[in-house]
């Protein structure tokens, strides 16, 4: 398994030749999306919530808000904060309205060059006189468990009997390159703890 040919389209999304035959493609593929690890908001604990939306469907939306954390021994939990009461007005509860306890915890976000709208992810919308107070415990984990720590999208093409053209374009914890190349390592590394137990 070979890559080359490696374009940076932006930051997050990337395309490159593959040499290698169709299970490598797919195993490189599914690795891109699922093996490396990263946090997301895991567990919600709900205080109070009177919106017209089921805690379950919140949850949800909440553990689809992609996570970086910014540290070199990044610690197994982190918590953060969604309260808010609305006394007049309907507005919109985005990802801009979480607090979190640590400032090694920030929400992924690119916006590409000439976005104007930069307010972070919707979650719900709230009405007047309706209260929402949550607790967020965020963890990490990876893709093939729960696709709340799904790291890209991916797919390939066949170009010829040897070689395949990659897509790879992430959910902004990494930068594509650096997704490619902790993908690459850890097929390596799981193949070496495979041939142990063989």
């Amino acid at each position: 398994m070979k890559i080359r040919d490696l374009k940076i389209i932006n930051p997050y999304y990337a395309e490159f030749i593959l040499e290698g035959d169709d299970k490598e493609a797919n195993l490189l593929r599914k690795y891109l999306m699922g093996r490396v690890p990263v946090y997301a908001i895991d567990s919600v604990l709900m205080r109070k919530n009177t919106t017209a939306y089921p805690i379950e469907y919140i949850a949800h939306r909440l553990g689809m808000i992609p996570i970086r954390v910014n540290s070199k021994s990044p610690a197994s939990e982190y918590r953060a904060f969604l309260s808010h009461k609305e006394r007049k007005v309907f507005r919109e509860i985005t990802s801009r309205d979480i607090m979190f306890e640590s400032s090694d915890v920030e929400v992924a976000e690119y916006y590409p060059e000439g976005v104007k709208n930069k307010n972070g992810y919707d979650i719900i919308d709230i009405l007047p006189g309706q209260e929402i107070d949550l607790e967020l415990v965020i963890r990490p984990g990876i893709g093939f468990r729960h696709s709340k720590f799904q790291t890209a999208l991916s797919s390939y093409e066949q170009i010829s009997d040897t070689e395949y053209r990659m897509f790879v374009e992430t959910t902004f914890q990494y930068t594509a390159e650096e997704l490619i190349r902790l993908a690459m390592s850890y097929i390596k590394e799981d193949l070496k703890a495979f041939d142990k137990i063989l």
